[in-house]
């Protein structure tokens, strides 16, 4: 093969290859259960003191974030997301060779159900019954909010996630 073949033969490679590329997008299309959700106050079961405040607030950041779905006032809502925070730990995770923490985690437990606004009451669209966040810390150079927040970000992605995929 000549080198002139060749480099045709190349540049038609790389052309077709960006044509399919051009065609193809790494973002799915719009999967979401619901075009706006209004997030209540979660409530806490827990010692832990303002622990409903920061994870609604975290869930609220995590979908107004993400922008396929609306948060919106529950008068004005599709859905309606509540829950309750049911566990708080936190608990010594790692440790050097002299028995020294080095590192701490943050285990929350909830509870949540997206309930769909209908003229005979809310409707279930999907309900958790125990859903895990856990955040892990530095015990050197951070603190336990650290690993609190590290466990809500974890929590609201996976709510966000529930409520915007259809699997």
């Amino acid at each position: 093969m000549s080198r002139t073949t060749a480099l045709c033969s190349c540049v038609a490679a790389t052309g077709l290859m960006a044509l399919g590329c051009a065609l193809y997008s790494f973002t799915g299309g719009r999967t979401a259960l619901v075009n706006n959700v209004h997030v209540s106050v979660f409530e806490n079961e827990t010692p832990e003191f303002g622990i409903e405040e920061a994870l609604t607030k975290g869930i609220i950041e995590g979908f107004l974030d993400d922008n396929q779905i609306r948060v919106v006032e529950p008068t004005a809502a599709e859905a309606i997301l509540s829950g309750r925070v049911v566990q708080y730990e936190r608990r010594a995770y790692t440790f050097d060779e002299t028995d020294r923490v080095t590192e701490y985690i943050v285990e929350i437990w909830v509870t949540a159900n997206l309930a769909k606004q209908g003229s005979g009451g809310p409707e279930s669209i999907w309900s958790i019954e125990r859903q895990r966040g856990f955040g892990i810390y530095n015990a050197d150079n951070e603190d336990e909010q650290a690993g609190q927040q590290r466990a809500i970000d974890k929590i609201g992605e996976d709510l966000l996630n529930r409520t915007i995929k259809s699997w």
